[in-house]
Order: structure tokens, then sequence, then C-alpha cells
């Protein structure tokens, strides 16, 4: 069976049934003009009408056993008239496209289109052409006679749209409801003649395409035999037709052609998921696949294709075994080579006492007006063809290859950077994907014999192999067969009924890249002082493409970005639903309503406007001095520029200041050292700006999927991250294609190595709920991460240097005095990147602080994000946003918090599955955990183990390793529970498993727990896991 390049599975429902179309006069009977009678001179309106009716159905049954559905055949869509004179001469004049205005057909079984022209009166021929092609129009227009216009060849496109010409004659004497001419009428030239009293016309239509639909019937089958259905495809179909006559294959310029359309009943490669026909069962409903009652309904799948005429032949049958000896006697293509036929591709399974054989099968059947001797493929016909199966479903009579080679192969598994795949612990039948058990003998069962349905004869296959490496930076995959080794093969034994054998396929582990961070960097600088690299461009051009809050930077150089709210500029446009909400606020607390900062209602950037670098993690890596506003960029909006001289890793704040802003209450007062000198940060907006080479060196992304198996994108690390300049492993995507082949048939099955990140636990900022700012991390147990101020002062790493609180309040409580609640003051907050809100409380006992405080700031379910749409308030850069609410459902089975008494819930992965030469598999769990990223367990993604920053206690990180309480590990999602709590996802381990049996773990509370969806303070400070938009938003 001959591959396609392509296949669509189209559908369409054929209104069409019958065999014509017509233009007619509307209500009435014209009395015929004869040559004899004189014809006044004079203009006169013609009124036309074009009729057309569904295919004609024609049924045809078989002696034994992505296509467009039938609403894709209907309507004229555009219409041409050819006039030509008594000679035959044609009268440009008034030749070409008419405009037409669907006419009513109640009580009618056709259609009807009108139109009005004005001609003079005479004796004409006139033709209606309907539906060409657009390629073809100036074509049809140079046309000179009518025998050039009847035998205007229309070329097969194999687009059903372009593929439904119609063509037709002018008449006279047309009755309402008359019946359809037949196919000697079609080809019959006829005048006319219009007089002012004689201007109705009509002409039936022909289209040039007929369709196939096919249906099954399985009561002739003996009990046990299955006969299992894949597809449908014609062969052998015309490359193009004659507009007005018939033709047929083998006319001028009229070839075997191919047509790319296919009917799929079943999916995929295993005949076990195909629809199936049995003695008891004859039948599968087409509703199963199309949502229609029957296989020739008019909005069932059909394969449509052109005309192809090729006879009656009495000396040919279409029957393999005529006189019913059991010996094939039929020629191929039963001796019309030209014809064209149908070919359905299935899979057969007889399960007898006296006879057991399966294999996959090919029905073919040469079309026409019978199933004996009629070839003729006409047009505007709807041919059903009724299989009808007997006996084994391989009879002898059906023109069947079954005897042929066979080759078939299951399907390998694919495997982790280790070489590994799952297998699941099979004592837990009711945990399908329970356990820790990996494997590496990854087995392919290939099936390669011939037979004659009762004796195999094996046929060793070829095997060839293709080697891949895939380039992280265009996500393609490209030969490299320079790796090739990395999968070993073993042949077994071929299996008694020699069928099948096992080749058992070992990969090995993938060599790793290990790096740091900071050596990734490269030396060449990005754009220039004069010309700096627009951040919000993925090229760096001046168009302002995609904002957003955070911008990534991965070389040393210039750089720009535009003066706009967050992502309100997203695919080039105004990006309205990020800021849509009333809760988007700016610096002046009024609701953004332009993208650019400068447009908004009281916004005066013209005086008295700065820039200010908040802080950095890492010293020098934005220049202090180098950091300037500039508003004639992007187009006199205004943008940003600065410079980085020194490339590493770590994150800086870059706000824009307003000096004219107004102090808010409580939030400038003396303060502390270090703080004493701070006040109102008077910020209009500010920006995040992360030094990496994630998304720069590595694969961007890493598929993880949730308890609903719905994909999200994710980054490998969390928005931030930083490795603390210590070493990384990447462990890059490769695959094999493994080629067997037995003659001209081939297939292909493909192992997959997945890429794999280990990563130390590093650090990250932490993010506050619905706020965009970054706090920075820490690598240390009560304390920060080394910072710097705007003018590269150092910060201390210890406690007294968490980020400063945004409101005064007295050393001991006093019923929230100067606090507010995040929805009270949201503008503050804007004006105040730097600064940890410091949200109203209540004590747990009002007679003893002692015990404790919790939280009641109040914020909105929306500043992450408008449903599904990310925010401009949403902290991530251009293309990710905060995850859902179920972004992390899929780590654990249940989709939610489990009992810490069932591990076997987790979809974490145990220390002796990870890398004992880069981990400390004794204390890993206080590094980081990991995640397999869906239930085949072949990727994991890890989070670190860092703790968060509390709402309350001076914003201090707490449950960070090191510390008196159980180290843990926090990341957000965008979704709120209420107004005080929003969701997260939550981790512990301290039940190392380095070997031995894995279900054998701690199993208190306070040694793991896993909470994919849990809830907290949305004051708090957790880190953030970014995930793709489902569009650029």
């Amino acid at each position: 069976m001959s591959q396609h390049n392509r296949k669509y599975s189209i559908v369409f429902s054929i209104i069409l049934a019958s065999l014509a179309a017509a233009v007619a006069l509307a209500g009435c009977t014209d009395d015929l003009i004869y040559e004899t009678e004189e014809i006044p001179d004079a203009e006169v309106e013609i009124r036309g009408e074009v009729i057309y009716k569904p295919l004609v159905p024609m049924k045809v049954q078989t002696r034994a056993e992505d296509a467009p559905v039938g609403t894709k055949y209907t309507g004229i869509k555009s219409l041409y008239v050819f006039f030509f004179n008594s000679e035959g001469e044609r009268i440009n004049e008034y030749c070409g496209e008419v405009n037409f205005t669907p006419a009513p057909s109640e009580g009618s079984t056709h259609e009807h289109v009108t139109f009005k022209k004005k001609v003079r009166t005479g004796r004409y021929y006139v033709y209606a052409v309907a539906n060409i092609c657009d390629n073809q129009k100036s074509d049809l227009g140079k046309v000179t006679s009518i025998e050039l216009l009847r035998k205007f060849r229309l070329d097969w496109n194999d687009r059903i749209e372009d593929d439904l010409e119609m063509f037709g004659v002018f008449r006279q004497g047309y009755a309402e409801n008359a019946s359809a001419p037949d196919n000697e009428d079609f080809e019959t030239d006829e005048p006319i003649t219009v007089t002012p009293d004689r201007n109705s016309l009509h002409s039936w239509v022909r289209r040039a395409v007929s369709k196939v639909t096919v249906d099954f019937d399985g009561t002739n089958l003996k009990d046990g035999v299955t006969v299992y259905i894949k597809n449908a495809v014609l062969k052998h179909v015309a490359s193009g037709a004659f507009l007005g006559t018939s033709s047929h294959i083998g006319d001028d310029g009229i070839e075997l052609g191919t047509s790319d359309y296919s009917i799929s009943y079943g999916n995929g490669e295993s005949h076990s998921a195909w629809p199936r026909v049995t003695k008891t069962t004859p039948k599968f409903s087409p509703s199963e696949v199309w949502g229609v009652a029957g296989f020739h309904d008019d909005g069932a799948k059909a394969l449509p294709c052109y005309e192809n005429m090729q006879g009656t032949h009495e000396d040919k049958s279409k029957l393999q075994d005529a006189n019913g000896d059991g010996i094939i006697d039929s020629a191929p293509y039963d001796g019309v080579t030209n014809g064209t036929y149908l070919e359905v591709e299935g899979y057969y399974a007889a399960e007898r006492p006296e006879y057991k054989s399966s294999g996959k099968i090919i029905y073919r059947f040469m079309l026409g007006k019978d199933a004996v001797n009629n070839f003729d493929l006409v047009r505007n016909h709807h041919y059903k063809i009724t299989m009808r199966f007997k006996g084994y479903g391989n009879d002898v009579d059906w023109h069947i290859e079954y005897s042929e080679k066979y080759l078939d192969a299951t399907y390998p598994e694919d495997v982790n950077y280790q070489g590994k795949f799952f297998s699941p612990d099979p004592a837990y039948t009711t945990f399908p994907n329970a356990g820790h058990t990996f494997e590496d003998q990854n087995v392919i069962t290939v099936s390669s014999f011939k037979t004659d349905g009762t004796t195999n004869v094996w046929i060793e296959p070829e095997i060839s192999y293709t080697y891949y490496s895939h380039d992280d930076e265009t996500d393609n995959w490209e030969v490299d067969n320079t790796t090739s080794g990395w999968l070993t093969t073993t042949e077994g034994p071929l299996s008694e009924d020699k069928s099948h054998k096992p080749y058992t396929f070992v990969a090995s582990m993938t060599e790793p890249a290990t790096v740091t961070i900071n050596n990734l960097f490269p030396k060449t600088e990005k754009g220039s002082e004069n010309a700096p690299h627009n951040l919000s461009n993925e090229t760096g051009g001046s168009a302002v493409e995609n904002t957003a809050n955070c911008y990534m930077v991965g070389a040393p150089g210039w750089y720009c970005f535009p003066l706009v709210y967050g992502n309100a500029i997203s695919g080039k446009g105004d990006n309205t639903a990020a800021y849509s909400s009333p809760h988007m606020v700016n610096h002046l607390n009024k609701q953004i309503g332009a993208p650019y900062i400068k447009d908004n209602e009281g916004i005066d950037l013209s005086s008295n406007v700065s820039v200010k670098l908040i802080w950095q993690d890492a010293e020098d890596l934005v220049e202090p001095d180098k950091i300037a506003y500039d508003p004639a960029l992007f187009g006199g909006k205004g943008g940003i520029k600065f410079r980085i001289g020194t490339i590493q890793e770590g994150n800086a704040v870059i706000a824009l200041i307003d000096n004219k802003a107004k102090e808010d209450d409580y939030v400038v007062h003396e303060r502390k050292a270090p703080y004493d000198k701070l006040g109102n940060t008077k910020a209009v907006w500010s920006w995040h700006i992360w030094a990496t080479r994630f998304g720069f060196d590595f694969e961007k992304h890493i598929r993880i999927l949730n308890h609903e198996e719905k994909a999200f994108d994710v980054m490998p690390v969390n928005l931030g991250w930083c490795s603390g300049n210590k070493p990384i492993r990447y462990y890059k995507r490769r695959k094999c294609e493994i080629r067997f082949r037995v003659g001209d048939r081939e297939i292909t099955r493909t192992i997959v190595q997945y890429p794999h990140f280990a990563v130390p636990r590093g650090d990250h900022p932490y993010y506050q709920w619905g706020r965009k700012d970054p706090f920075v991390g820490t690598n240390t147990i009560w304390g920060n991460k080394a910072r710097w101020t705007h003018d590269g002062t150092p910060y201390g790493t210890g406690g007294e240097y968490n980020p400063p609180r945004l409101y005064n309040e007295p050393e001991v409580f006093s019923n929230n005095k100067n606090r507010k609640h995040a929805k009270d003051c949201l503008d503050v907050l804007v004006k105040n990147p730097d600064k940890w809100l410091n949200a109203p409380r209540e004590p747990k006992n009002p007679s003893d602080f002692t015990q404790g405080f919790y939280s009641t700031n109040e914020s909105y379910p929306d500043l992450w994000s408008i449903g599904d749409e990310k925010t401009v308030y949403d902290p991530c850069p251009p293309g990710y946003r905060v995850g859902p609410g179920d972004l992390f459902t899929g780590f654990t089975i249940p989709g939610k918090h489990t009992d810490p008494t069932l591990p076997r819930y987790w979809y974490d992965v145990i220390e002796s599955n990870m890398l004992s030469d880069y981990y400390d598999l004794e204390t890993v769990n206080s590094e980081v955990l990991e995640f397999y990223t869906d239930p085949r367990k072949v990727q994991s993604v890890i989070f670190p183990v860092t703790g968060y920053r509390d709402y309350d206690g001076k914003a201090e990180v707490v449950k960070y390793p090191g510390g008196t309480e159980k180290p843990e590990g926090f990341a957000w999602t965008g979704k709120a529970k209420d107004a005080t709590n929003s969701y997260h996802l939550k981790f512990r381990r301290n039940d190392p498993v380095t070997e031995g049996d894995w279900n054998n773990r701690i199993v208190s509370p306070e040694a793991s727990i896993i909470a994919p969806s849990g809830d907290y303070y949305n004051c708090n400070g957790f880190a953030v896991r970014p995930v793709v938009c489902s569009s650029t938003k």
C-alpha cells in the first residue's frame, strides 16, 4: 500500500444527492421560439435561476465483505456565464462573472440561485460555470469556443473547496419541479432565443466531482472472526476532468493521480483501539467517531474525486475468483489499469478451533455502477459502498492482500537520563504508578513473517539506526550520528509459531555537561549606549512586542525597555485584558487605562523624574551610574536604559521615580538601623532584571502534567534563581529512530532519552502573593543573600537586613496600629517595591502575645490573573505567568495533600534514584526535592528547599535548612482561596531512602508532606515557578 506525504481526515455532509443543478425561470414554463419567427431588436434583461440538487445516490455492495463531511459539497460560491452566437462565436461583452442571489426552495429537493443580466435579443448558446477555483479563473476567461469551454481541463487540487466546479447548459421551456435531465442532455448544446417576453433561462449544473462513502457489514463472518477497520482511501484518481463533457484517465492531459484524503476510522497504530466488525456485532456506529447515524449519511466523512469513465467490460470481472474454484484468476486492477479503486486497510483476527490467524489486511474494490464489470465513476454521484464481509474476513473473492510480507513491532519505552524506564510495583494494583523501580531492558517485539493463513515463515528484518541530537535554541531535532553507540541491541529467540522475535535495547546514561552559570555568559556585549538592546523585542529590535515586569538578560551590554505597565503590550498590541480589573492601579491609585505609563491620566514625566537601582544581589551587575530615563526612546513614549558590564548571575530591581509623588501615612518615619534613612520610595513602576543563562543555553521548559493530565511548560528553575556559583549538570535530550525493513515495507520505532537538570539549592527571590516585585533571597539560615543599594553600598547579610517593612508600627502589638490591608494600599505597594507589606494580624491568644499571631490581611483574588489571563501585576518575564491553581496537582496521585502514611501516592524521586556523585543522599532532602513530571516517571523537575519569608516576624526567612524547624519548600500559584489565603505547593521530605524497599519510609507527619494545592497567608513570601502562557500574554 503506497504511503502519502499527508492525509486529511476531512468531514463533509452532502446535501447534493442528485446529478444536476439548473438555472431556470421561476414559477412558469417558456414557449419555444422557432427560427422562422422574426426576432425584434431590443435590449432585454434576462432572468436566470441556477438549480442544483444533492449528489445522485449510487449503492454498490461488494461481493463479500481525513475526508470532508458532506456539507463541504454544497452551495454555489461563484458563477460565470458564457454567451456564444448562433455560429458558436464567443460574445465577450456578455461573458464573465455574475452576481447572484439564493432563492427559496421550500418543498423542493433542489436549491436555487438567481441572477439578472441585460443582453440584446437574439439566438445564443449560453452556459453556466460555477465554483471555478481562483488559480484557473484567468485561463477560463480565455476560452473562445464552445468546444474549448466544454473541454476546459480542471485540475485536481486535493482541497474540496477548490474541487467543486459545476457546468451546465442554459435552456428554455423549464417547468417548476421538473426532474433533472440525464447525462445525454448534459452533453447536448441547445440554442435559445431571447425576446422581451421570453427572457427566462434555466441551466441544470453538475459537479465534476463525486464522493464515496463506505459502510461495513459482518453478518456473514464466522464466529470468532474480527475485522478491525483503520482507514479508507481512493487510489488511481483522475488528475483532472473536462469541465463540460465526460472524461477519463487517458484523455488529453488527464493522468493517474493521487489523493491525500483519507477516512480514518481508528486512531493510532494499535488495532485494538480501532472499531471492529464481528458476526455478533456486524456493524459499528459512525456516531462513535463522527456523531452521525449512518456511514452514508450526509454528515459522514466521504472521499472526493473527479469523474473517471472507464466503461463496461464484458470480458473483465471485479471478482478475483470468477469461476469459484478458489484460485485467483483476475488480472491486476481487474484488467482496467486506469480505473479508480477504493482501498480499505484493517486487521483481521480469526480465533477458531480449525483456523487461527491474524494480521494486517487490505481490501480493494474497483469503483463503478455495479460490483461486476462496470468501471464508470460518473461525475456528481454519491457512491455508497457497503463492504459485506464473509467467512474468515480474508476470503479470496475480495481483492485482498493478506499473504504478503507482514511487518509490525511493539512500541518501546522512552527512557530517563540514566537510560531507564519506570516499572510499576505489582504489589500495588490499585495504584498503577506506585513504586520506584526502574529497568533498562527495553524490548521491542518484531513480527516479521509471511503466511498463507495457516503457516508462518519468519523473515529476518533489516535493522538500521538514525541518531538525533536536540537543538535547544530552536527546539528542533538534528541528525547526529556522531552520538551513535548509546543504544545497544540484543536479539532474542524466535517464537514457536515463527511470527515474532524480541529485540532488547539498552540506553547508556547521557553524558552530562557540568558547568557553572557564570562561565556560560558570553563576553560579547549586546547593544550600545546609542542603540541599546530592546528587552521587549525577542531579537532586540526597536519595535515593542511583549512587555513584562521582569526581563531576562544573558550577556553583558547596553539594554533598554519601554515604560509600560507589566504585560500591557502583548503580541505588538494593546493587551487590555491585562489591566481590565479595577484593582490594577498605578502609583496615583488610579486604574491603569493605557499600556504606556505616560499616556495615563495624571502622569507627568516631564520633570522631577529619575531612575533608581533599588537593590541588586550581585555586585556591579547593573552599573549604578549607567542607568538612565530616556524620554525619547520608543517613539517618545519613554524608556529606561542601563548597562551590565561585569555579567554574572543575579537579580536587580530598577524603578522609575516620581519625585513629586506624595508621602503616604506611616511610610515615612524614623526607622532603626540600617534603614533609618528610608522613606517612601516614590516609584512610578519598577522592573526586575534577572541575569541568567536559563532560557539561553538549555532547554527552556520542562513539561509537567497536573492531576487532570493538562500539560504545562514550566521553567527548569524558580524565577530569579541563582546557583551560588555552584556547578550544575545538564543532560541533553536525544533520540534514536530504529527502522525495521522487509522488502519495500518499513516501520520505525523511536526511543527518546529525556533531559535532566541537576541543580543545587541555590537561592531565589521571594514574592508576596499578588505583588510584582521580588524580595531578596537567602543562602543562609536567619539571614539574607548579600545585596547592594543604588549607590553600590553593600547591605549586611544578617536578619537585621531583612527587607524593610512598609508601615511604621509600635514596638508592642497595639491593635494593628498603622498597618493596612493589601487591598487598601495597592498604590503604596507600587511606590515601594523595596518594602515588605506588614499587613494586619491578630494574636492567637489576646492575653498572651507569645503564642503568636495570625494574618487577617485582605487582598483581591485577581491581582495575578484575570480568568486565565496574566495581569500587569504578574512578576514573570514575557511569555510566562504565575501558574494556575492546579499547576502542581500532578505531584500526587489524588491531586491534593495526602496522608503522610501513604508515600505511594507521591510522585517524588527517592534518593536511590538520584545522583549519588552530585548530591549527598543523606542530606539531599534539605537541599532540593525532585518531582516526576508525569506518571511515566521518565523526567523530573527540581524544587529547592528554601523556606519562606514570614508575613510578620520582621520578614525573616523561616523553615530554611539548618534551623530548628523542619526545612520546607514553597511555590505560589496564581489562584486565591479567599481574601487572606492563596494556593501554593508545599513540600517537606525528611525520610532519606538510599537503598532497600522504597515503601519502608518514615511516615510521621513531621517527616514528610507533599501538598500540591495547600493554602496559606497571601502576605507570606514564596517562590514563583514561571509557566509558559497559553498565548503570548
